[in-house]
């Protein structure tokens, strides 16, 4: 027999304490990750707050408008204008004062480092289109972290579960047409545009059932309960009916065919604003070689020359950081010189991998003579 000794007057998390298997300090002490910060974005946040998760942080880099005043629960009309992160983690933490919500004005595709997410407890993806899913995805596979994913349309809403390796992901249910049209998007240098959205109507109620069972879905994943892994759980709003599909593991899928998971990083005693070649000294001494080379996770455009006129364009960094014109001024299109990795010498060492665009506490590799090795920095 347990006695449970509280004072319901108390103790906010009275009722929830009487569930027998309920432990709030596992709440208390979860670090949640909520990618979108729009209808279901505001009612994973909610029921979070309701929750007393204790670290939460909120991801979206776009602004309020009037059209998400309809299907956005903690949005009202004098927030128009402003971030929906910020507006988001502000009105959740009202909710409960005992959740930590901090608001991450970031773009999910480049902005969120391996490291970061590697100390996510729960990530819930509430975004509205494709690119977003495949970068979000690709980094939870690498980090063998559930991804909690949930869509909308009209009436009709679905969470799946990702919980790969072992099971599919995302990229398992994209079809060959879908794959070779984000390959474009990724390869191009206005990738770091928005994919073009062709708006879907949803109404609130579905956003409110969805989130409520993807957010119900993470409770049980906290407590090591069991879960539908691998599998996408959804309602059709017109029929109530609802279904439960298996998703499966695909032959086409790049990651299930060639990519293994990362080990467990190791720490460089270097900060984030050291130069590429700091680090790269640092990373010398720390592990005994002189033949340390890093290899990077993205491309490192190191300068654009016109395929027309072999006119050069001096940029240097990531994709998201390009926001020049993809073609030349003669028409001709820019081609792009990749760094496949930095031995030291290059021009650019004395940037940090924040100045070129990589994100904070993220994780990289250096291939040395005894293999390869795997770090964050301070």
């Amino acid at each position: 027999m347990t006695i449970r000794l509280t004072n319901p007057s108390e103790d906010r998390y009275e009722r929830f304490r009487l569930i027998r298997w309920w432990d709030q300090e596992k709440l208390k002490n979860a670090k949640v990750l909520v990618l979108g910060a729009g209808a279901l974005g505001n009612e994973v946040a909610k029921n979070l707050a309701l929750l007393g998760a204790g670290h939460v942080w909120i991801a979206d880099f776009d602004a309020i408008e009037t059209s998400n005043l309809t299907r956005s629960a903690l949005f009202r009309q004098t927030d128009i204008g402003q971030q929906k992160a910020d507006v988001l983690a502000k009105r959740a933490a009202e909710i409960n004062p005992d959740s930590n919500f901090i608001s991450l004005r970031a773009d999910i595709r480049y902005e969120l480092g391996l490291y970061f997410l590697s100390e996510m407890n729960l990530i819930f993806g509430c975004v509205d289109n494709r690119e977003a899913r495949y970068f979000v995805n690709r980094s939870c596979y690498l980090l063998k972290k559930p991804f909690i994913d949930a869509g909308l349309d009209t009436l009709n809403g679905a969470v799946s579960l990702f919980t790969a390796p072992e099971t599919a992901c995302y990229e398992c249910t994209l079809t060959r047409v879908d794959r070779a049209e984000l390959q474009k998007r990724i390869s191009c240098l206005k990738s770091n545009d928005p994919e073009i959205q062709h708006h879907i109507p949803t109404a609130p109620t579905i956003a409110s059932l969805i989130a409520g069972l993807q957010t119900q879905i993470g409770v049980r994943l906290l407590h090591g309960l069991n879960v539908p892994a691998g599998k996408r759980i959804g309602l059709y709003g017109l029929s109530d009916v609802f279904f439960d599909v298996k998703l499966e593991i695909s032959e086409d899928c790049g990651l299930h065919s060639a990519v293994d998971p990362l080990p467990v990083p190791q720490l460089l005693e270097c900060t984030e604003t050291a130069s590429l070649g700091e680090i790269l000294s640092a990373a010398k001494e720390r592990w005994g070689s002189d033949q340390l080379t890093w290899d990077f996770d993205r491309d490192l455009i190191v300068g654009l020359t016109c395929i027309e006129c072999n006119r050069m364009n001096p940029f240097v960094g990531t994709a998201n950081l390009y926001n020049g014109k993809a073609f030349c001024e003669c028409g001709g299109a820019y081609k792009p010189q990749i760094a496949s990795a930095f031995t030291g010498s290059e021009p650019w060492g004395s940037r940090s991998f924040r100045d070129l665009g990589f994100p904070a506490q993220h994780i990289f590799a250096a291939d040395g003579p005894n293999g390869r090795i795997y770090f964050h920095l301070k």
